[in-house]
């Protein structure tokens, strides 16, 4: 997305008239751009908590399905 930005922003300076029209929305672009890029970094915060909020959860209900494998059982372990 910041890419995006940048690449956008370099367009609309190649195409504008206006010097004036044109350092304004560069303005706009970098403070928008340095917004999304926090508000994406915090909504990734937030999932990677839900997901370990809910993986802990699921650990504690199905506990059973986290345990380690027997040795020796199902051909795991050969022994000669």
């Amino acid at each position: 997305m910041l890419i995006f930005y940048i690449l956008f922003l370099l367009l609309s300076n190649a195409v504008t008239l206006r010097r004036d029209k044109s350092i304004l929305f560069s303005r706009v672009v970098i403070i928008v751009s340095l917004y999304s890029s926090l508000i994406v970094a915090f909504i990734r915060k937030l999932i990677t908590n839900y997901f370990f909020y809910l993986y802990d959860k699921l650990k504690k209900i199905f506990w059973f399905f986290f345990l380690p494998p027997p040795l020796g059982e199902g051909g795991r372990q050969i022994t000669e």
